[in-house]
């Protein structure tokens, strides 16, 4: 029929694309560097940042994209959110009552801290309070904590005790009656709050009445009654916070 046959025969080769993995989602701690591998060595990189290289290396919060692209021309992307979690910064203020003083930790960024007093005297509350011994200038300590690190922060502060005549009102103490039976009235006018404690003994050390009325302030007064003391004297022990003040009590 005139007609001449012909034929032909093409080859297609298949490539994989590259396999790109740079990792879940993660954070780093301040000032630290993270690197991130594209991997496939030999093949082409575009990062977001501009880099053109296989691995780079990051410290800043962001998302990061490559496109990898083998010699064959085959393209595959990933990308990462990285995060940055911030190192601790100590510090804490302070007020005090006497030698009562209550710290206020103002430290940022921490999981945790903890103090020290002096004098193997620590603690781990956030906020504590803590009664100095005397009248003096004491070095505190805080040590804030996250899981990137500890930063240390140290204070003198300056302890100035509370006299009982700072905490009473000018002749306000009495006891009446006195000498009595048994039962008596304490007065007192305390020009600040303080913790109130009183305490009966007798002249051998021994208490024979104990009662705790906490933080007090201004007029006070309060009617004890010990039916069936032996008679004799008695000391009556009035303490505002640290300070003592002390009577004497006949019973008839």
């Amino acid at each position: 029929n005139g007609c001449v046959a012909t034929s032909d025969t093409i080859m297609v080769s298949i490539f994989d694309s590259p396999i790109v993995d740079l990792g879940a989602d993660t954070s780093i701690c301040e000032d630290a560097m993270l690197p991130l591998d594209a991997g496939n060595a030999g093949a082409a990189y575009a990062w977001s940042t501009g880099d053109t290289v296989q691995t780079i290396m990051v410290m800043t919060a962001g998302t990061y994209d490559v496109t990898v692209t083998s010699p064959e021309g085959c393209e595959t992307s990933d990308s990462i959110s990285v995060g940055v979690d911030l190192l601790p910064i100590a510090g804490f203020t302070s007020a005090d009552t006497g030698l009562a003083v209550t710290f206020t930790s103002t430290a940022s960024n921490a999981d945790s801290v903890h103090w020290d007093f002096g004098g193997g005297n620590t603690s781990n509350e956030a906020n504590p309070s803590f009664t100095f011994d005397a009248s003096g200038t004491y070095t505190v300590t805080q040590v804030a904590f996250n899981d990137c690190g500890t930063d240390t922060i140290s204070a003198e502060i300056s302890v100035i005790g509370v006299s009982i005549d700072d905490l009473l009102s000018a002749g306000s103490l009495s006891l009446y009656p006195n000498p009595t039976s048994g039962s008596f009235v304490l007065q007192l006018d305390l020009l600040r709050s303080a913790e109130l404690r009183v305490e009966v003994v007798n002249l051998q050390g021994q208490r024979v009445h104990l009662s705790n009325f906490g933080q007090t302030v201004g007029s006070f007064s309060h009617a004890f009654d010990m039916p069936g003391l032996a008679e004799g004297i008695y000391l009556v022990k009035i303490q505002l916070d640290n300070e003592m003040v002390t009577r004497k009590l006949q019973v008839e």
